[in-house]
């Protein structure tokens, strides 16, 4: 096995090992389906496109694609503080609890059993005594699997004040890595000032949904960024297709998502259902339009028309139909397809049995409006604080 030895803190008392580093995958596979029309959407789908890989970053280790023969694992030691990582850090604060006191022992002796740390993946749950190192005896390691080797130096460093060491233009990516470094050791405040640096440089408001727009989403929640939290729940409540279509991988958002999608299917359904009832209030004679009984027909035929359009789609897309999660539908997608339903066109006849202008033409779905405002206007107003732990 090849083995890396980095200094964070030189002098420090404990040895963080990463096993099977970069293993974790953060970038989110999307299947986007393209918009609904007459030639059923379902057929025609594209995977996101979303760069979100570059600039590559890295954190002054030496390249590790190169290290140890083929297939033979690299293993990294990191030599880091226990305090400063017990001060920025309740994670690290509980497994190195009992540590310090025990540092002046000599490192011939083993020592006592250090005290059990909490059921933690990916880190050992207890500290293994250790005296490999003739500098400041070494009190413990623990041991992490999977994180990103670059995004663990850079987390390690900042939490140890070696802020010139910190990279200043990252990817989105890289971004990624280092916030499910800090969301899983929970200390987003240590890193919360380089994060928000790295928001103004690399942030741009997203009109679509995609990997980025997932990716925000999760870096926004870990650093309680509220503007940017609503700015992806509405991109991902409004443009999302439903959780099936999304492979989140390592990206330990799922529960997150899967609460914005319950609003999705929420508001499809509230829409579908509003469509059906403005069906039935025209059968029943009714039209709060002022318009003549002639457009009431019309309408009335172009929606029923729709509605059985709609029933034959895979999966059909009615308010009452088993397909509860409306998996592969938008909000906007449906909003769209309505907004091109047939209209209601035609001239009045004067008395000489001549047409009268102007056209008369409605738009069939217009009493469906204040319902469709009001949905969205409901995603407008979710607040981060509904989602925080």
């Amino acid at each position: 096995m090849a083995v890396i030895k980095y200094d964070i803190a030189p002098e420090g008392d404990l040895e963080i090992v990463l096993e099977r580093h970069s293993t974790k995958k953060v970038t989110p596979n999307l299947i986007l389906p393209q918009l609904l029309s007459d030639s059923m959407y379902h057929d025609q789908i594209d995977e996101d496109e979303d760069k979100i890989d570059c600039p590559k970053v890295s954190a002054g280790l030496p390249p590790l694609q190169t290290l140890g023969t083929d297939g033979d694992p690299t293993e990294i030691r990191m030599r880091t503080s226990s305090r400063h990582l017990a001060l920025a850090s309740p994670v690290f604060n509980r497994m190195t609890s009992g540590l310090w006191k025990e540092a002046s022992l000599p490192t011939s002796q083993p020592g006592p059993t250090l005290p059990d740390a909490p059921e933690i993946p990916g880190l050992s749950s207890v500290p293994t005594i250790t005296s490999s190192w003739t500098r400041s005896p070494l009190v413990g390691e623990v041991t992490a699997t999977g994180w990103n080797a670059h995004a663990l130096v850079v987390v390690l460093n900042i939490i140890h004040g070696r802020h010139r060491d910190v990279p200043r233009d990252i990817s989105l990516e890289f971004f990624v890595d280092v916030t499910i470094i800090v969301d899983y050791y929970q200390c987003e405040k240590a890193v919360q000032l380089a994060a928000e640096l790295w928001h103004n440089l690399i942030y741009k408001a997203l009109m679509r949904y995609g990997n980025a727009a997932i990716m925000w989403l999760y870096i926004s929640w870990v650093f309680s960024w509220p503007q940017v939290f609503s700015e992806m729940v509405r991109v991902i409540v409004k443009q999302g297709v439903g959780l099936e279509m999304v492979d989140i991988k390592d990206l330990p958002v799922g529960e997150l998502l899967a609460k914005l999608d319950t609003k999705r299917q929420e508001s499809i359904k509230g829409i579908l259902k509003s469509f059906d009832d403005l069906i039935e209030y025209l059968k029943g004679g009714n039209d709060d339009t002022g318009c003549a009984a002639r457009c009431r027909f019309m309408k009335l035929g172009v929606l029923v028309s729709e509605q059985v359009k709609m029933k034959g789609f895979q999966p059909p897309l009615e308010h009452n139909t088993n397909n509860v999660l409306f998996t592969g539908y938008s909000i906007m997608s449906i909003m769209e397809m309505m907004e091109n339903f047939p209209r209601a066109e035609f001239y009045d006849i004067d008395l000489q049995g001549q047409a009268a202008y102007p056209l008369h033409r409605c738009r069939t779905t217009a009493q469906l409006q204040p319902t469709i405002d009001r949905i969205l206007s409901s995603i407008d107003q979710i607040n981060i604080t509904e989602y925080q732990r």
